[in-house]
């Protein structure tokens, strides 16, 4: 599992894309998915939640990986994290219940949808 911290380099991104194609194995019928552990006190979270929730299933990333919010506080037990999450907001990419790869921090939107998409890319060719 690659944990990666903004900000994030572009290096950095290509790691974590080389990561979750390396990890993954055949997808089951437990589909991948994005799953944000957010925070309603989170000002980057609210962010995060204005610029991208809306339009983010029409991209290539949202196609690849549906996304689900979490309040930090609740958590999902169907989820097997690496570690716990401590920060919002938290991107924990995640095929058939088990964490692939992490992205903690939120760069903006654009800088987000072009690692979401290279990510779906590598994803679905391996």
């Amino acid at each position: 599992m690659l944990k990666v911290n903004y900000p994030l380099c572009w290096a950095a991104a290509m790691l974590l894309l080389l990561a979750m194609s390396a990890t993954a194995g055949p997808s089951s019928a437990k589909a991948a998915e994005l799953v944000v552990y957010h925070s309603k006190d989170c000002a980057v979270s609210q962010r995060f939640q204005r610029e991208v929730v809306a339009h983010y299933g029409t991209t290539k990333g949202g196609r690849a990986f549906p996304m689900r919010l979490v309040d930090i506080e609740k958590r999902d037990a169907d989820i097997i994290l690496e570690q716990p999450v401590t920060q919002t907001p938290t991107f924990v990419f995640v095929d058939e219940g088990r964490e692939m790869a992490r992205i903690t921090g939120y760069p903006g939107r654009a800088h987000f949808l072009r690692i979401i998409d290279a990510a779906a890319d590598a994803f679905l060719s391996r």
